[in-house]
């Protein structure tokens, strides 16, 4: 049997060698069995010759190794005459990539080719590096290629004249039963990216409130998010995409396109007397809804407003239901109010009336009026107010997680991050943080969140339950964007808007790892027996705590309010069926994003042109953006700055922090000490930043209660 293996072999990769192509130096003969793959008769034709094909075309003897592959010949139709495919039996990394050298500056098609059968991987991540940064990929290698069944498309990319890129196929992540497969790449020139012709994109912007990283099921959680997962396969997840660490300083961001103190809401909406820290947008800032408006735009908002002002129609969006503050209760009607005075709203029956879904009722009545004047496109602002606090949700949707988080914190931090990894959220050898410390409200007590088996069992019950209902908000609020793209697509209007979905900040810790109840304080009442059962009821109003807060945040440090990872790092979707430029489906963008680019990205896709008399800080999302570029941050005194790689971070009246984003974004190294001059040089920025945006002086007094005055 060895015999007939080796002459197999051997017959095979002289038939390889006939066609002037050696397998690669640095793989093994393939170890199948005989007459599986390498049978003389298989290679004994022309495959598809990469020398007649358009473009760049790198085969499998073009690439370069890590780590163990074997090559294999193969059967029409292919590039080349041979695969390489990674070895299970061996440990680590593999990687196969190709580094092509372009004869101009441009933009390039990027293809690949690989043999699709049953044992292949079905997410096998494939990274471009390109001109403005690099994306990843996952592609299901048990499916047909589509163009000629040759080559899939992972998109339109950007790259230097030279040897500027390259292209990764790696096994990191793929299923240990499957082996993922190195082909042929191909690139071709591309026209630069233009606007579609035709009827100008409609554009949904949903913001949740409070939603962590790690929550929603496309970016490692447990929570039944469909819809959104849907959406992201369909479209582009950044993993980099950055707030201001709070609601209201968020939400102004959001909506005019500048960092929060410069348009008056760098804290809430207490005036304390400060430019920067008005309480209330400034009268000079415009915002989407009143930039689309030349354009022909009609701006809807249903949701939470929290902008400091009383009447968001005057500031450009014609119809507003929801909320002007921050969300008190679910299951209050009284709660949301309609604009302009008089419009009419919604009618609900006792016992009918729950925000989220209200909020998505009059979300979809704003897009029928839209409807009546089809030609006009229309911006929807739908801002959730969940999971905000007061935990509260239906009692079906509560029923669903009851009983998932017993096992606590601790445990759902690893199942999240061993998810994270196999999805490509974060890197492979990302390690969790340790426990995030907590203030009380205050600020008179501080801790360290406690392991989940140091909680009282009685206790554990309470908690558990608590995030079953903050489970339970996000469940639902999901299930209602099923309601709009449903209608979108009903009404043919899915293909040609665009949809952004991400959160005002990362989850809440408000205040330590028991969660308060009756109000925002450090009251909390321990709930046993049959009281679990009226949780997240009318005239109930619970939080989660820090415990969970920093689970849903997984794998950061800390949570809202804070400007480390877990309080500022933010999931976001794009899903653009039209977008001109070739977004692959489902790709991963990890280059550092804000949400001041929410301003710029809509108005460049509305064909406007932003007129205010202050330059607007952001980028635009679905182009070229410098990885280097510099981003700022600060609330309540906590402070950052993000260029390239590095990171600059402190708590309130503490020392700087420094930290490497080269591999991992997990803050645990402060390399402050030994790189005092990145230090001083990112602080300096930092300074003038803070001047120029009426940042500082930082204020002593927040006149909030939760804050010491300093």
């Amino acid at each position: 049997m060895m015999k007939l293996f080796l002459t197999s072999l051997f017959s095979a990769l002289l038939a390889v060698s006939a066609f002037g192509i050696e397998p690669h130096p640095d793989a093994k003969p393939n170890s199948h069995a005989p007459g599986e793959v390498d049978i003389p008769a298989n290679v004994a034709f022309i495959v598809a010759d990469k020398t007649e094909l358009p473009g760049i075309v790198l085969d499998e003897t073009d690439a370069v190794l890590t780590g163990d592959w074997q090559y294999s010949t193969h059967t029409p139709p292919y590039v080349g005459i041979g695969y390489l495919h990674d070895m299970k039996s061996g440990k680590g990394e593999k990687s196969v990539t190709w580094n092509p050298k372009f004869p101009k500056a441009g933009h390039y098609e990027v293809r690949v080719s690989h043999c699709y059968n049953v044992r292949r991987a079905t997410n096998t991540p494939v990274t471009i590096r390109h001109a403005n940064g690099e994306t990843t990929v996952r592609i299901n290698q048990q499916e047909k290629p589509e163009h000629d069944a040759l080559f899939q498309s992972l998109g339109v990319f950007e790259f230097a004249k030279g040897q500027s890129g390259s292209v990764t196929i790696s096994n990191d992540g793929t299923d240990p039963k499957k082996v993922a497969i190195a082909d042929a790449v191909q690139f071709l020139p591309a026209p630069s990216p233009s606007p579609a012709a035709g009827k100008k994109p409609n554009v949904l912007l949903i913001v949740a409130d409070d939603l962590g990283f790690s929550d929603l099921g496309c970016y490692g959680g447990e929570i039944e998010t469909p819809v959104l997962d849907s959406l992201a396969a369909g479209g582009l997840k950044l993993t980099q995409f950055y707030n201001t660490g709070r609601c209201c300083p968020s939400r102004a961001s959001i909506l005019t396109g500048h960092y929060p103190h410069r348009v008056g809401l760098g804290h809430m909406t207490q005036d304390i007397g400060r430019k920067g820290y008005s309480g209330s947008v400034s009268k000079d800032a415009q915002t989407i809804a009143q930039v689309l408006k030349p354009a022909g735009y009609r701006s809807f908002i249903s949701g939470k407003w929290h902008l400091g002002t009383d009447d968001p129609t005057q500031h450009g969006f014609e119809g507003f239901y929801g909320t002007l503050v921050s969300a008190k209760r679910f299951w209050d009607a009284n709660h949301l109010i309609r604009k302009p005075d008089g419009a009419p709203m919604r009618d609900y029956h006792d016992g009918e009336f729950y925000a989220t879904d209200a909020v998505t009722d009059h979300a979809l009545d704003f897009l029928g009026q839209a409807r009546q004047t089809p030609d006009q496109p229309w911006f929807l602002y739908l801002a959730y107010n969940a999971p905000h606090f007061p935990l509260h949700a239906p009692k079906a949707e509560i029923k669903k997680y009851a009983d998932r988080y017993q096992g606590g914190w601790d445990e759902l931090r690893a199942e999240r991050l061993d998810r994270m990894k196999a999805l490509g959220i974060v890197a492979k050898d990302t390690e969790l943080t340790p426990r995030s410390p907590w203030w009380n409200y205050g600020e008179t007590e501080t801790g360290t969140n406690p392991a989940w088996v140091d909680f009282p069992e009685d206790r554990r019950l309470d908690s558990a339950r608590r995030m079953a209902i903050y489970a339970a908000m996000v469940d639902r609020m999901d299930q209602q964007i099923g309601r709009v793209v449903s209608d979108l697509k009903k009404e043919g209007e899915f293909e040609n808007t665009l949809i952004i979905f991400t959160s005002d900040n990362g989850a809440c810790a408000e205040w330590d790892p028991r969660g308060f109840d009756g109000k925002s304080s450090n009251d909390n009442i321990l709930h046993t027996g049959a009281d679990l059962e009226k949780m997240g009821g009318p005239g109930t109003y619970h939080s989660a705590g820090s415990g969970w807060a920093n689970a849903s945040n997984t794998p950061w440090r800390l949570y809202k309010h804070y400007n480390h990872e877990g309080g500022i790092n933010s999931p976001c979707i794009i899903h653009w069926p039209k977008n001109p430029i070739a977004t692959p489906k489902g790709a991963i963008d990890e280059t550092p994003r804000h949400i001041i680019d929410l301003m710029p990205t809509i108005a460049e896709v509305g064909g406007v042109e932003y007129s205010g008399e202050i330059p607007l800080p952001g980028e635009l999302m679905l182009s070229a953006t410098d990885p280097n570029r510099t981003l700022y941050f600060e609330h309540e005194g906590n402070r950052a700055v993000r260029e390239g790689t590095w990171k600059l971070v402190a708590l309130r009246d503490q020392p700087w922090e420094l930290y490497d984003f080269s591999n991992l974004r997990t803050e645990m190294k402060n390399l402050a000490a030994e790189n005092s001059e990145k230090v001083n040089s990112l602080s300096k920025k930092w300074d003038t930043w803070a001047t120029e945006n009426f940042v500082t002086p930082l204020p002593k007094d927040y006149q909030v209660k939760y804050l010491k005055v300093k």
